[in-house]
Order: structure tokens, then sequence, then C-alpha cells
């Protein structure tokens, strides 16, 4: 009986510190790739605010058929689960047309705004999957309310 409560103890805390190094990971290469300078911009501050916001919480990763994804997404497992998340992301909101009006400073299309809005209002996004290793990727209820 001690063995295997030594045993399930060990895979626990193995499977605990892998998730919680991976988190760790995910929570820095995110914060380093939302501080990256290459990014384009809108002469406009608060389009680039907004730019700078769907960069943070990591909307383009699934949102956008160009987004630069970690090295973790080629590994068999996560490759499967992000390629889901990214197809059905894709096919479900395209946020190019969203970056491009405000680099431009252009309205952006009232069909874009209503879809935003929508799932600001019944937070149905980022998905729980999404959130459980990217920390920061989570909508605050100040930030709710601010966008």
């Amino acid at each position: 009986m001690k063995k295997i409560t030594l045993y399930a103890t060990t895979v626990i805390t193995v499977g605990l510190l892998c998730y919680l190094g991976l988190s760790g990971y995910v929570w820095y290469y995110d914060k380093q790739r939302s501080k990256k300078s290459d990014v384009q911009a809108s002469v406009v501050g608060e389009n680039n605010k907004i730019l700078g916001y769907f960069r943070e919480k990591g909307c383009d990763y699934c949102h956008t058929p160009s987004a630069e994804l970690p090295f973790y997404s080629s590994f068999p497992v996560a490759k499967q689960l992000m390629d889901y998340d990214i197809q059905l992301g894709y096919k479900s909101f395209n946020l190019e047309a969203v970056r491009a009006a405000l680099i431009a400073d252009t309205p952006v299309p009232q069909s874009e705004l209503n879809k935003i809005e929508w799932v600001m209002q019944h937070q149905t996004m980022p998905p729980t999957r999404y959130v459980a290793l990217h920390w920061a990727g989570g909508v605050s209820d100040k930030e709710r309310t601010d966008s």
C-alpha cells in the first residue's frame, strides 16, 4: 500500500511540476512576444492600445493565419489540439480585417465589432483550455469594461 501511495504521489508531483513549468514558460513566451517592437502600429494611440491588447491576450494565435506559434506547437499532442483550435478560431472569426482597419485608421466593419462585443459581453473568449496554459490570456472585468 505504501508503494502505491508513493507511486501515486510521485506521478502527481511530476505531473504538477510539468504543468507549472510549461505554464511558466508559456507566460514568459507570451510576455516577450507582446513586447516585440516589430508589430505593425497605427498612428492613433487608441488603435495601438487595442492592437496591443489583441497581441497581449493572444487573440492572433487562433484568429489570424500568420501568427508565430511557440516551439511546443510542433509536439505531438499539442500540435493536434492547437491545429484544431486554430482552425475553429479562424473559421469563427478572422481578426485580419479588424487589425488592418486599426492600422490604417479606418472604421472597423460593424459586423466585426458586433462579434467582438458579443464575445466580451458573454465571456466566451478565450476558451478555458487556452487560459489553462496562458494565464495572462484571460480577460478581467476591468479590461472588459475598458475595451
